[in-house]
This record gives C-alpha cells, sequence and structure tokens, in this order.
C-alpha cells in the first residue's frame, strides 16, 4: 500500500479572516465595475444623435403660405406660374411628395376641378398610379401645352428692344428667359 499523503493544514485564524477581506474587496471591485460599465453605455448612448424627427406637414402649415387657387380662368403663363409657386413652397417646406398631390388638388377651383375629377378617373381605369408627377404632367398638356411653350420660346428669341424702353425689354427679356429650352453660351 502506498503512504498516505498528509492532510490538509487547518486553517490558521487569521488567514481566514485575509481570506474574507480578499473575497469581500473582489466582490466591490466586480460591483464598481459594472457600475462603470452602465455608465460607460449612458455616456456612449448620449453621444449617438437622437433619430431624425419627422415633421408632419398638414394642409393647414401649407395654407399658412397663402397659395392661390387655380381655375379655367388664367393664361398659359399664369398657370406656368402658379405650378412653379407650388413647387417652390413644397421645395422649400419639404413637403413630402405623397402630400404634394393632394394639397394641389385642394386649391383647383370651378371647371378645373371637374377636368381633374375626370381625368383622374380615365388614369385609374387604365390602372395607372396617380401621382405628383403625373399630375403636373396632365396640367402642364391641359394649362401650358408644348405648343403654348413653343411658341413662348419663339417669342424669346425673336424679343428685340423696338420701341421699349430698356428696362421694359429687360423685364420682358426676364420673364421670356424662363421659356428658352437650348443653352446659350457664357463667354
Amino acid at each position: 500500500m502506498a503512504p498516505r499523503p498528509p492532510p490538509p493544514p487547518l486553517p490558521n485564524p487569521d488567514n481566514l479572516h485575509l481570506v474574507g477581506a480578499i473575497e469581500a474587496m473582489i466582490a466591490a471591485m466586480q460591483q464598481k465595475n459594472a457600475n462603470m460599465i452602465g455608465e460607460n453605455h449612458s455616456a456612449v448612448g448620449s453621444f449617438e444623435a437622437p433619430p431624425p424627427r419627422v415633421q408632419e406637414w398638414s394642409l393647414k402649415d401649407f395654407l399658412q403660405h397663402h397659395p392661390s387657387r387655380f381655375d379655367d380662368k388664367t393664361s398659359p403663363d399664369e398657370a406656368d406660374q402658379w405650378m412653379r409657386d407650388m413647387e417652390r413652397i413644397y421645395d422649400a417646406k419639404m413637403c413630402p411628395v405623397e402630400n404634394r398631390l393632394a394639397y394641389s388638388e385642394y386649391l383647383l377651383v370651378g371647371e378645373v376641378v371637374h377636368w381633374w375629377f375626370s381625368m383622374k378617373m380615365m388614369l385609374e381605369d387604365n390602372s395607372e398610379t396617380v401621382t405628383w408627377d403625373l399630375f403636373k404632367k396632365k396640367f402642364y398638356a391641359e394649362y401650358f401645352p408644348d405648343s403654348v411653350r413653343y411658341a413662348k420660346e419663339v417669342e424669346f428669341l425673336q424679343l428685340m428692344e423696338g420701341d421699349m424702353s430698356i428696362s421694359e425689354y429687360a423685364k420682358r427679356f426676364k420673364h421670356m428667359g424662363r421659356f428658352h429650352t437650348l443653352k446659350m453660351a457664357e463667354d
């Protein structure tokens, strides 16, 4: 038979106190470490940008810009200007595209309402999705057709001072310049 190992030494009462103190110190350090990790996560979280807030754009917000109504008694120039004004408001206020059609429809009056109602029904019957861009396309075709646009461009290209004053000519040139579609050399 093999000799037996000696029994473990009996704990010294002074060592028990040290062991307990070391264990308490380890527990306190672990708790402090956990608290620091939590504080670190909180600090890092506060540096992250909050999610972007999506601003609701209601009809009331839109009407505060005093957009003009559109009826069929306007000239093609006025129709073009109305659409440009709508775009300018929508772009400046970052109006969502999905709201633009509804807000523009709200501003139609008189026979234009009937025209758009009929046009929209025909488009939907043909399974076309009625969007803001489609509305603009149909609006321009009806109230500022290409034939008028081309005539305005020709008028611009043939513009001469004639018997106008320089300020009248400059004003007319600026107005007609929006219809010019050819690139101009900047020498």
